[in-house]
C-alpha cells in the first residue's frame, strides 16, 4: 500500500476512537488513559510504521485494516495489564508506558489474588503441602488487612510445586506493606524479583509500598532505602528494566533447572520402570495434569 502521510493516519486515529483523548508527539500519537484517579498515563504508537498489524504479526493492507488493529490491540494488551508490564517514563503531564514489557520469567507462574477471591484460596492446602506456610496470609486475609497474596508456582505439566509467596498489607492510608515473603530454598532471582514486583503492582491503589524486607532484587523493583524501610512509588518510575532483563538472560543460561526443563528430563515420573510406564499411560509423557485454578 502507499503509505499514507503522519498527518492523514492522526486524524484517521482521532477520528476512529472519538471517545479517547490522543495527543500528537513528532511522529508518534499518544493515547491517553487514565485507569486510576490518581495519574495520567499515555501509550505512544507510531504514525509511519502501519504496514502491521497491530494486534497480529501480519500485515496491513491499507489504513483502514490498520485502524481496526489498533482497536484490537487497544482491548487485547493496552487494557490487559499492559499497565503492568510496560516500561515508563515521565513525559509531559503524564507517564508513559511503552514496550517492550518486563522480562519476567516465564518458567514460573506468579499472580497476586485478593483477600475476596474465594476461589483462589483453594490453593491454600497445596501451598502448604509444597512446604511453604500459609498461615500469614490466611491471618491478614481474616485480620482484613490484606491487600494481595501473592503465589508461585513452577510453569510445567502439573502446574506445581509452590515455590514462593508473599502478602501485601495496608494499615494506614495510602501506604502498603510487603510484610511476609517466602521462598523454597535454591529458587533463582529471577523468580525473587517477579515475586517482589508482582506484590508492589497489586497494590497499585496505594500511593506507595514500603518494606523492611532485605533482599537484593528489590532495588531492580524500584525501591529506595527511607530511614528503617525500603519504598518505592507507584508511579513505578524506578523500575530497572535493564537489570532484570540481564538478571534474567543470566538465569536462562542455566538450562535445565526448572519449568518445562525438568518436565521434558521426567522430573514427574516415578522412579521405576514400571511405575513410569504405568504413569505414562495414564497421564500422557510429560507426568500429571496440570492442576489450575479459577480466575
Amino acid at each position: 500500500m502507499s503509505v499514507p502521510h503522519p498527518d492523514e493516519v492522526f486524524a484517521a486515529l482521532v477520528a476512529a476512537f472519538p471517545g479517547l483523548e490522543v495527543r500528537r508527539a513528532g511522529d508518534e500519537a499518544v493515547l491517553m488513559f487514565r485507569w486510576d484517579e490518581a495519574q495520567l498515563y499515555g501509550v505512544p504508537l507510531s504514525l509511519t510504521s502501519i504496514d502491521r498489524r497491530l494486534d497480529w504479526d501480519r500485515p496491513a493492507h491499507d489504513l483502514s485494516e490498520w485502524l481496526e488493529s489498533v482497536g484490537l490491540w487497544l482491548m487485547e494488551d493496552v487494557e490487559n495489564g499492559f499497565i503492568h508490564r510496560a516500561r515508563r517514563r515521565l513525559a509531559d503531564g503524564y507517564v508513559e508506558l511503552r514496550g517492550p514489557g518486563w522480562p519476567s520469567d516465564l518458567r514460573f507462574w506468579v499472580e497476586a489474588v485478593g483477600p475476596r477471591d474465594h476461589d483462589a484460596w483453594l490453593r491454600v492446602p497445596f501451598v502448604q503441602r509444597d512446604g511453604l506456610n500459609p498461615a500469614p496470609a490466611v491471618e491478614r486475609r481474616d485480620a482484613k488487612t490484606l491487600v494481595a497474596w501473592v503465589t508461585a508456582y513452577e510453569n510445567n505439566s502439573s502446574g506445581s510445586p509452590y515455590l514462593a509467596q508473599a502478602t501485601v498489607i495496608q494499615t494506614r492510608p495510602a501506604v502498603a506493606e510487603i510484610d511476609h515473603i517466602e521462598f523454597a530454598a535454591g529458587v533463582p532471582d529471577t523468580l525473587i524479583l517477579d515475586v517482589v514486583r508482582t506484590a508492589t503492582h497489586a497494590a497499585a491503589g496505594a500511593a506507595s509500598v514500603i518494606t523492611r524486607l532485605s533482599l537484593p532484587q528489590l532495588a531492580v523493583a524500584g525501591f529506595r532505602p527511607q530511614g528503617d524501610h525500603q519504598a518505592v512509588d507507584t508511579t513505578f518510575l524506578d523500575e530497572d528494566h535493564d537489570a532484570a532483563q540481564a538478571l534474567l538472560d543470566d538465569e536462562l543460561a542455566k538450562r535445565g533447572r526448572w519449568g518445562r526443563d525438568r518436565d521434558e528430563a521426567g522430573r514427574y515420573l516415578p522412579t521405576t520402570r514400571v511405575g513410569r510406564l504405568g504413569h505414562r499411560l495414564r497421564h500422557g509423557p510429560n507426568g500429571t495434569k496440570k492442576r489450575t485454578f479459577a480466575d
